[in-house]
């Protein structure tokens, strides 16, 4: 509406209605075309098409793309049949060892903690960067908690009444919790002095 003379204005031609002048204006769109968030009628795209809003109009793809944003091959959004859409955007078969398949179309970098995952969080990871152990929750961290030792890349929790282990089990203490409580014997158990043992 032009409020100075109270008279209604023509729609911007993409749009069937609207309420304001210009192609941002739209309310609704003509035939198969969708209306965008910010009121813009843009054109579907069949697959191996990409719409470009700069100028209204539908472009193809790379032909590795089955999906894309954009012309090159690092634009794809999904690929054809039997390949997935790397961390460059490109089509290839696998993931590289820092990434997983995500929804099986894609792949998604670890978390960096990672050298190998099955998802992107930090308790995701198969296996650990250099220089980090791998704990019982399954995430990597450059240190080793108290009450827990190292059995080759992964963080094994010790018993419950030792504080330092050398392995699994009662008998592979090499310090007790609460020395006021428990003393290490020459067994390497944490003998609870608390109550009467023969």
């Amino acid at each position: 509406t032009d409020k100075s003379t109270n008279t209604c204005l023509p729609c911007h031609a993409q749009c069937l209605t609207c309420s304001k002048e210009g192609r941002y204006g739209c309310k609704s769109c003509f035939g198969t075309d969708t209306l965008r968030f910010d009121g813009l009628c843009v054109r579907n795209c069949p697959p191996g098409f990409y719409y470009l809003d700069a100028v209204n109009e539908i472009f193809m793809c790379d032909p590795s793309c089955k999906t894309c944003s954009g012309p090159s091959a690092a634009e794809c959004v999904e690929c054809k049949s039997g390949l997935l859409v790397q961390l460059d955007k490109t089509c290839g078969q696998g993931c590289t060892s820092n990434a997983f398949i995500k929804d099986s179309i894609k792949c998604e970098k670890c978390h960096p903690t990672c050298s190998t995952c099955h998802g992107s969080g930090d308790l995701d990871c198969d296996k650990c960067l250099s220089g980090l152990y791998m704990l019982p929750s399954k995430k990597c961290d450059s240190t080793i908690p108290k009450g827990h030792f190292l059995d080759g890349e992964q963080v094994i929790k010790c018993d419950e009444t030792c504080e330092t282990c050398n392995g699994v089990g009662p008998n592979k203490c090499l310090s007790c919790i609460s020395p006021e409580t428990f003393r290490l014997n020459k067994e390497s158990k944490c003998i609870d002095c608390t109550k009467d043992y023969q």
